[in-house]
């Protein structure tokens, strides 16, 4: 999208939405510890990916 915090960065910029707080649902699933070490993990290989291919 054209968001603001990625269209007026001068560096490369991502901006990654990890979960709603919302509703019951989604708040304890953000607060569970394989969820955070899951989304770390990815976010970590995607990095890697794009920076050493």
């Amino acid at each position: 999208g054209d968001f603001y915090v990625t269209r007026e960065n001068t560096q490369p910029a991502l901006l990654i939405e990890l979960g709603y707080l919302n509703n019951d649902v989604d708040q304890l699933t953000v607060n569970t510890s394989n969820y955070q070490t899951t989304v770390a993990e990815i976010i970590y290989q995607s990095l890697n990916q794009y920076f050493i291919p």
